[in-house]
């Protein structure tokens, strides 16, 4: 199952940075159409898309990004994909030789950024990963006076008969002996 991972990240006042990580395609498609959808309806005019950890994307993701950018382009900005693998910058390249307008590729964030309302770009932190505990190594006790070699249990000729067994029976109070 392919999965998506959207980190929103405003950098400006109208600027918003969107890291992709994960695959981009028809099935993950409506997670980052929830994300980009309300955006030219908000004071958002411009839109990076940090794509270095996107691991792959077809024409159905690829196209979701082309009508975030047509919209923002409407209202003066634009949408912008930064640090994108060779594989997406060549689809975006095939996609702009037939459709208008065309969205910008660029191999950094500040170089992305720099059409924007923001004057320095901070990388964002990564996310907290929790890892299990480290645990440490417990020292071995010595064995004083015994062997490491396991105890095997005694075989049954080795501990002769077994005792005779006594069995109580209940209602008439007498003891059987087998």
């Amino acid at each position: 199952m392919m999965e998506l991972s959207v980190r929103l990240v405003p950098v400006g006042d109208t600027t918003l940075v969107i890291a992709l990580t994960g695959e981009l395609d028809l099935t993950t498609r409506p997670v980052l159409a929830a994300f980009l959808d309300p955006l030219p309806r908000s004071r958002v005019k411009y839109v990076v898309v940090a794509a270095a950890e996107l691991w792959f994307c077809d024409l159905n993701g690829l196209e979701q990004l082309a009508i975030t950018h047509r919209a923002l382009r409407d209202k003066g900005g634009h949408l912008a994909v930064a640090e994108a693998q060779p594989p997406l910058r060549r689809l975006i390249a095939l996609m702009t030789e037939r459709t208008q307008p065309v969205i910008p590729v660029y191999a950094s964030m500040p170089d992305a950024l720099a059409g924007t309302d923001v004057e320095t770009y901070k990388r964002p932190a990564p996310p907290v990963t929790r890892h299990l505990p480290h645990l440490r190594t417990v020292q071995r006790l010595p064995l004083h006076g015994r062997s490491r070699t396991p105890r095997k249990p005694p075989r049954p000729e080795e501990t002769g008969p077994s005792p005779p067994i006594t069995i109580h029976s209940p209602p008439t109070g007498t003891a059987t002996t087998t």
